[in-house]
């Protein structure tokens, strides 16, 4: 399984950039991985994607050409070479794409290639998951200004209401009587 996880699914558009790590689960042997990852470019903007460590992590040499990245994708391709060892297997992080935040929005993010080989080139079945990130807006000062306004509002009421209590209260040692 290949799939798209962003570093959070919710981010604050100040935050101004992200993470999204392309992961593979349950992998046997790879020497090699091709990726592109597809997103809305009115929301979020790529910047760059690099390979981890993950994939050589065998002891194979790994070669990564340039990655490709455009208005509303990003793709990257590395193999590995050399020596006689097996390529990687089991959960790791493959490459990480870092993003800028547009603007306020949902987008998808979709992994409209993912192929993996063997080192000898073989490919290998996998499936995909793709992920979603939603950039949200920042708490306006308005916001903390009417949550001041109500909670000091929230504060004279209760306060009203205690004096309230106390001023319908007999005073002590005292009696009403039925008509007042």
């Amino acid at each position: 399984l290949l799939s798209a996880k962003p570093s959070s699914p919710k981010v604050k558009k100040t935050a101004k950039t992200f993470t999204v790590d392309i992961v593979g689960e349950n992998l046997s042997n790879v020497g090699a991985f091709q990726v592109t990852l597809t997103f809305d470019s009115d929301v979020i903007k790529a910047t760059s994607i690099v390979k981890t460590d993950f994939l050589g992590s065998t002891d194979r040499e790994v070669a990564c050409p340039d990655p490709t990245i455009t208005t509303q994708s990003v793709s990257l391709l590395c193999v590995t070479t050399g020596g006689t060892a097996d390529g990687v297997s089991g959960n790791g992080v493959l490459a990480i794409v870092t993003f800028e935040t547009v603007a306020e929005g949902t987008s998808s993010l979709t992994l409209t290639v993912a192929n993996l080989s063997n080192p000898q080139g073989g490919e290998i079945t996998l499936s995909t998951a793709d992920g979603q990130v939603k950039i949200t807006g920042d708490d306006s000062p308005l916001f903390w200004i009417l949550g001041g306004i109500a909670a000091g509002v929230a504060a004279l009421v209760a306060v009203a209401a205690v004096a309230l209590r106390r001023r319908r209260r007999p005073s002590s040692g005292t009696l009403l009587d039925a008509d007042g």
